[in-house]
């Protein structure tokens, strides 16, 4: 009677040993203390933590191991729907060990095995428990003495550059033997018995292939429709979840199908990318759960929101009522003469904010004693004064994001700090400083509401390292105005120092290659060509978006201009080129105001500029379809066309045309920023989506097909079928790559591709001048980012490299 040991009752150690050798694990081990609180970066679980059953991810985890896969690789590849950090990248958790998970995962394995009762499984588990070649088969063969050493499989890859992920196991394995064979022979090295032997190393691969994919079948656990949300859910998720009556896994698919594209607004401490993440582990399950249904009005884009407000508080009729006066004999400041929305205390925008008298900053501890230039009073006028200046400046974007900082310093002062803005000293700076690497949840909202909306809240999440610099400086820079111009005595902002952040380059990689050009060429000629007729009577709204489409690019890819640019330009700027002195036809230059108010002229063909004008005649088209109603803007439009214009009505609007009374973006229909950035983005997302989609889909069919191929008895034809699928499979992704890359593109895209053109055909000195005057950048130096190169040259510069001769 044999005494070996029962696998099933107690795992055969060899295996489980493949987890504790020296470099297979990463994570903690059971010695190291856990440091306190939550990683940094690291986000809340979606899924809880399964101990008692394996799922497909869990044999996908155990064959990588088997395989030689480095263990935390393999941990952040296959459990990256559990656990990621803020960016959605797989992580290691802290704390966790991959030899403690390894062994716990050949527990439960084993655990389920028996408890099947069917003796195949049993024999399978045993196979897999009791294999001791495993080692060898992952490319970790027993140490030699120093001097008969022979490389190890992961060596062996690296020295002959390898990719593991473009052979089969057996191929890699025999590849491998091969080189043993020649290198012992060239060495003089005599093999011991305790060697790799081929024919043993393909045995036991075929025993742990076969092994783990007959137990994978019987024991996977997948997620099923009336099973409950916390047999699979985090357990403060799936009581969220149960608050909104979601029970069932089926309940929380209909939940995500009915409510629409803002679904996780609806569920308490769940942010955007563990959203995501749950969303697409529930896609991943569709085979048993069914697919969320991402059709009908809740899944489409709400129309564009439009405040009550004005800019601090100036109404259209020119008044300005928010001014607060103190009821004779009370003591008590009212609002006088107030239109419009009502001021309120505590969160508010500035135009609604009701300051208390003792914290407005008449008598703050840091005010001068003598006048100030702004003529204030009070902090509150002093905010509104200097971001006044910036309005009045015409700088738009820098009032908009200065509004934004001191608005929300501002409101800490009143609701957290409970001061006057104007008493603020060192510590009170330090403990804004610290309050903005924590904002408590009252402060903000990921609802899509206007200004004036009781809901709005000051922040749409938590800052990152760089927003919250820039916050301090902003706030620095408002105090160091006010001592200047006599309001306060100093700037409490000037000792607070902040963290360092990390500075990376411009990522040149982002512009279209050749290959992405030709791409784009024929996508926009057979966009063009499948415009359906014109209609007998009426306006060719369809055809005109497309001819709008392609001069968007041809401006884009042509001129290098910034998407600012483009919506503000009008051809009114255009005047013929000179060129050797002599005016002319062919050409003709685009005066430009970039940013600073720099101006710089842009040349332009006259072939696009043609296309300009037949855009144009599309306009024209459009207002006199739309007749009458449309007088006031044919006259805007004609006194200043701009380069782009806006062929539709905004969502929700009487008619698809438009007329005077649409709201706009400009009077002269000049497409705004974000209409051109939507229009590029959506054309990028729909020529790549149906590409992207089929892909996807003949992967999954290969892996299928893989599957099913290794469950059959091994062979020379099914190991020939087995490569060839990997092949396959290797080469969509690569080219999946590719499309991915290609739907992620945007406006700015065409503005690097531009320079890095100018560049490529004028390498001189006088090529990367030319290249500053037309990107319009202020310093040279910001030019030569584009000089870099990308990945390839840096590979081609490594591989000949021979630091050893």
């Amino acid at each position: 009677m044999s005494t070996t040991p029962d696998p099933i009752s107690n795992p055969a150690d060899p295996w489980l040993d493949e987890f504790s050798r020296p470099g297979m694990g990463e994570g903690l081990t059971s010695t190291e203390k856990r440091r306190p609180g939550r990683p940094k970066g690291k986000l809340g679980a979606v899924l809880t933590d399964l101990t008692d059953r394996v799922t497909l991810e869990d044999f996908s985890f155990v064959r990588a191991l088997l395989n030689g896969i480095e263990p935390a690789k393999a941990f952040k590849q296959y459990y990256a729907y559990r656990y990621f950090d803020n960016e959605g990248h797989g992580v290691v958790p802290h704390g966790l060990s991959l030899h403690a998970h390894g062994r716990q995962l050949m527990r439960v394995i084993m655990k389920s095995a028996l408890a099947s009762g069917d003796d195949l499984i049993k024999m399978m588990a045993q196979r897999l428990a009791a294999v001791d070649l495993v080692a060898a088969a992952s490319g970790k063969p027993k140490a030699e003495p120093p001097e008969r050493r022979v490389p190890s499989m992961n060596e062996w890859m690296e020295s002959h550059h390898i990719d593991p992920d473009f052979y089969a196991e057996m191929e890699l394995t025999q590849l491998y033997s091969d080189f043993l064979d020649e290198y012992r022979a060239e060495h003089g090295i005599e093999a011991k018995p305790g060697d790799i032997n081929k024919r043993e190393v393909q045995e036991a691969v075929q025993a742990q292939i076969q092994a783990l994919n007959l137990l994978q079948n019987r024991l996977t656990s997948s997620p099923m429709p009336e099973q409950p949300v916390i047999t699979w859910l985090e357990r403060r998720l799936a009581q969220a979840l149960e608050e909104l009556g979601v029970l069932t896994m089926r309940d929380l698919i209909d939940f995500i199908s009915q409510t629409g594209r803002n679904w996780r607004n609806k569920i308490k401490g769940l942010g955007p990318v563990r959203a995501e993440r749950l969303a697409d582990w529930l896609e991943s399950n569709h085979a048993t759960l069914g697919s969320i249904i991402r059709e009908g009005d809740r899944w489409k884009p709400r129309q564009p929101l439009r405040s009550g407000l004005v800019p601090l508080g100036e109404y259209a009729d020119g008044t300005k009522p928010l001014l607060l006066i103190e009821e004779e004999g009370t003591g008590v400041m009212v609002v006088a003469d107030q239109k419009g929305p009502k001021l309120r205390q505590g969160i508010a925008p500035l135009e609604l904010m009701l300051v208390p008298p003792h914290l407005d900053g008449t008598v703050g501890l840091f005010r001068s004693s003598g006048l100030n230039q702004y003529g204030a009073r009070n902090d509150l006028q002093v905010i509104r004064i200097w971001l006044k200046s910036y309005l009045s400046a015409g700088k738009l974007a820098t009032f908009d994001a200065y509004r934004r900082e001191i608005e929300r310093f501002y409101l800490w002062c009143l609701n957290e700090a409970v001061i006057p803005l104007s008493s603020v000293s060192l510590s009170h700076a330090q403990a804004y400083q610290a309050f903005l690497k924590a904002i408590p949840a009252k402060y903000i909202t990921t609802e899509r509401v206007t200004r004036d909306d009781p809901l709005w809240r000051p922040f749409r999440g938590q800052l990152d390292a760089k927003s919250q610099r820039y916050a301090i400086g902003v706030i620095s820079h408002f105090f160091s105005d006010a001592v200047m111009n006599g309001y306060l005595t100093g700037n409490p902002f000037t000792l607070v120092k902040a963290e360092a952040v990390l500075s990376r380059d411009m990522d040149n990689s982002r512009s279209l290659n050749k290959e992405d050009l030709r791409w784009l060429r024929q996508a926009l000629d057979d966009h063009l060509a499948s415009t359906p007729p014109a209609p007998d009577t009426g306006f060719d709204l369809e055809g005109a978006l497309r001819r709008r489409l392609n001069l968007i690019f041809h401006i884009g890819l042509s001129t290098g201009l910034r998407r600012s640019e483009i919506t503000s330009s009008t051809v009114s700027s255009l005047a013929p080129a000179s060129y050797n002195g002599i005016p002319t036809e062919d050409e003709w230059m685009l005066e430009v105001i970039g940013k600073g108010k720099k101006i710089r002229t842009i040349p332009i063909g006259e072939a696009l500029r043609q296309m300009i004008l037949a855009h144009h005649e599309d306009v024209r088209r459009m207002l006199h379809e739309v007749g009458d109603s449309a007088a006031a803007r044919l006259a805007e439009f004609e006194k200043r066309p701009p380069l782009i214009c806006a062929l539709r009505a905004p969502v929700g609007h009487k008619s698809a045309l438009v007329d005077d009374d649409a709201a706009m973006a400009n009077d002269n229909l000049a497409l705004g920023d974000n209409g051109l950035y939507k229009v590029v983005k959506s054309f990028f997302v729909g020529a790549t989506k149906p590409v992207i989609t089929q892909l996807e889909r003949r992967r999954q069919t290969i892996e299928q097909q893989k599957k099913v191929v290794e469950q059959k008895m091994r062979s020379p034809v099914t190991e020939q079928k087995i490569a060839e699928l990997v092949q396959e499979r290797s080469r969509i992704q690569r080219e999946l790559a590719v499309w991915v890359r290609r739907k992620d593109m945007t406006t700015h895209w065409m503005r690097h591709t531009f320079a890095m053109s100018v560049l490529r055909d004028n390498p001189n000195d006088a090529g990367l001048t030319m290249a500053q005057q037309l990107l319009g950048h202020a310093s040279i130096a910001t030019t030569q980012i584009y000089l870099k190169s990308d990945d390839t040259a840096k590979i081609r510069a490594i591989r000949n490299l021979k630091p050893f001769g």
